[in-house]
C-alpha cells in the first residue's frame, strides 16, 4: 500500500508525503527518549521511607560524586547528624550521636539532593564548629573505647582528615603504624612529637603531639567520621578517607 499514492514512489504526490511521515516519525520517536533523558537527568535524592533505603540512596549519592565531593557530603552528613548538640562530651555520651548516619536524619532530609543536604548543613543552626565549655581536652574524648572485635584493622593504613572548625576545612594526613605509633605526613610535621592511634570494635581515636590534639570517631562506610578536640578547649567534627589499603605497598 502507497500510503492513497497510486502513482510511483517518485511522483510529485508522494515525494510531498515523505518528509510529512518522517516528520511524525521523529515527532514519535522524541516523545519516548526526551522522558528517559529527563530521567536521567534528575538529581538523586535521600528516599526517607525506611532505614534501608535511605541508606541505598545515600549510598548511590555518594558513588556519583567524585573524591572531593565525596568528602563534603559526608562532612554534610556529620554535621546534620550534630545539629544542636553543644560540645563533643554530648555527642559522645549519646550512643546515637556517637554512631551519625543518614538513616538518624532521614526524616529530615527526605526528598533531598546532595546539593540540598550541604545547604542544610551550612546554614547558621548547623554547623562543625562546637565550642567547649572550659580549656582542656573533653572527657568524652579520652573515655575508654567500647570493648569488642576490630571491624576493620587499621594498621598500616594513610588517612586524611578533614576538618571544620567553625566553616574553615583543613586537612591533614596521618599515617597509622603498627605499636600505636602515627605519623603526620606533611612538610612542616615534627618528627619528635609524640602522636598515638587506637581501635577497638568500630571505634578509633588518634592522639596529636601529647594529646594537644585528640580525635575520636568510628567507622561509617568506608569512612572515618568523628569529633575532636584541643588542649584550648576548641572542639569541631572531622572526616577522613584511607589514602591506600597499605603503607607499605
Amino acid at each position: 500500500m502507497m500510503l492513497g499514492c497510486q502513482l510511483l514512489p517518485t511522483s510529485r504526490p508522494c515525494m510531498k508525503l515523505i518528509p510529512v511521515i518522517a516528520l511524525a516519525s521523529l515527532l514519535a520517536i522524541s516523545a519516548t527518549i526526551s522522558p528517559r533523558i529527563a530521567s536521567a537527568a534528575e538529581p538523586t535524592r535521600i528516599d526517607g521511607s525506611s532505614d534501608q533505603a535511605a541508606e541505598r540512596s545515600f549510598q548511590k549519592m555518594m558513588g556519583e560524586r567524585d573524591r572531593d565531593a565525596q568528602m563534603q557530603l559526608a562532612m554534610a552528613m556529620l554535621q546534620i547528624n550534630m545539629a544542636g548538640v553543644s560540645s563533643a562530651s554530648e555527642m559522645l555520651a549519646n550512643p546515637e550521636l556517637r554512631n551519625p548516619s543518614i538513616t538518624r536524619i532521614r526524616d529530615r532530609v527526605d526528598g533531598m539532593t546532595a546539593e540540598e543536604m550541604i545547604a542544610l548543613a551550612a546554614a547558621g543552626d548547623i554547623g562543625g564548629f562546637i565550642q567547649g565549655e572550659e580549656p582542656g581536652i573533653a572527657p568524652g574524648l579520652l573515655a575508654p573505647l567500647e570493648e569488642g572485635p576490630v571491624v576493620r584493622p587499621l594498621v598500616g593504613t594513610i588517612w586524611t582528615i578533614t576538618s571544620d572548625i567553625n566553616g574553615h576545612i583543613s586537612q591533614s594526613t596521618v599515617r597509622l603504624d603498627a605499636e600505636g605509633e602515627a605519623y603526620l605526613l606533611e612538610a612542616n610535621a615534627d618528627s619528635d612529637q609524640k602522636n598515638t592511634w587506637q581501635q577497638s570494635g568500630d571505634e578509633f581515636r588518634l592522639s596529636i603531639n601529647d594529646e594537644f590534639v585528640v580525635y575520636r570517631g568510628r567507622m561509617e562506610g568506608d569512612a572515618l567520621v568523628g569529633a575532636a578536640g584541643n588542649i584550648n578547649g576548641t572542639e569541631w567534627t572531622w572526616t577522613a578517607e584511607q589514602e591506600n589499603q597499605s603503607a607499605t605497598q
